[in-house]
């Protein structure tokens, strides 16, 4: 998913989603008499309301502040339509790519002090380097991108980190403390890091795994091009 597509209908899940549970919770509060179940509803109807005060401020049609629209739209929303993807048996990466494009839609570009964020699995499986360390360890072979990475943050000053784990990403950014990140990894580790880091903006790019999960994943490199900004004429210049 590229940063500046739609992926097909992902919105209109949530949405459709927050909006029946809403009207399920109304119709318990009018019609039912049962004390529990009138206040289980009562939860319902205001957790729906506040997806769906999430899922339109994401898409710039109400006013909501950035970090009460990650708040909710990842702490409550999104556990709620993964319980209903469970109940359902719905594409949960779907679901994740709804999330991750509602977030990059709600942030638009990184700014201020920069980090960007990479995962284990998108080192080459051979590679011997000890690139979490220090991604400046890199050869700079290209058999994989992480050279790539770095040659474009680096145009913008950008630090680079490669991280294994979700676990190991939050307490990066914990130590780093930067005003902005970009995220690299796959639907469910951005989702979740979203969460983790609430409070920070963060603009997330999806990974492919063309030799199955968590090895040798691949990124389109113009996603980053997109958030940091293609080479001037004079950089292509020096580059050749």
């Amino acid at each position: 998913m590229k940063i500046s597509e739609r992926p097909g209908g992902v919105c209109y899940q949530v949405l459709v989603t927050d909006s029946v549970m809403v009207i399920a919770g109304i119709c318990g509060i009018i019609f039912s008499s049962n004390i529990i179940i009138r206040s289980a509803s009562l939860v319902l109807a205001a957790l729906g309301t506040l997806g769906l005060a999430a899922a339109l401020g994401a898409e710039k049609l109400i006013p909501v502040p950035g970090l009460v629209k990650r708040w909710m739209l990842f702490n409550i929303d999104l556990s709620l339509n993964m319980l209903v993807s469970g109940i359902l048996g719905t594409d949960r990466d779907r679901l994740y790519r709804n999330y991750i494009y509602a977030n990059n839609r709600m942030n638009r570009k990184v700014s201020g002090r920069v980090m960007v964020l990479l995962p284990k699995c998108i080192q080459n499986s051979e590679c011997t380097k000890n690139l979490e360390a220090d991604v400046n360890n890199c050869a700079g072979c290209g058999k994989c991108q992480v050279c790539d990475v770095i040659r474009i943050a680096g145009r913008a000053g950008y630090p680079v980190e490669l991280v294994r784990g979700g676990r190991l990403a939050v307490e990066k950014v914990k130590k780093m403390n930067p005003d902005s990140i970009i995220a690299v990894a796959c639907e469910y580790e951005l989702a979740e890091g979203i969460k983790a880091v609430v409070r920070k903006p963060v603009m997330a790019v999806k990974n492919t795994r063309p030799s199955g999960p968590c090895i040798n994943t691949r990124i389109d490199i113009s996603d980053l091009e997109d958030l940091i900004g293609s080479p001037g004429p004079e950089e292509e210049k020096n580059a050749q």
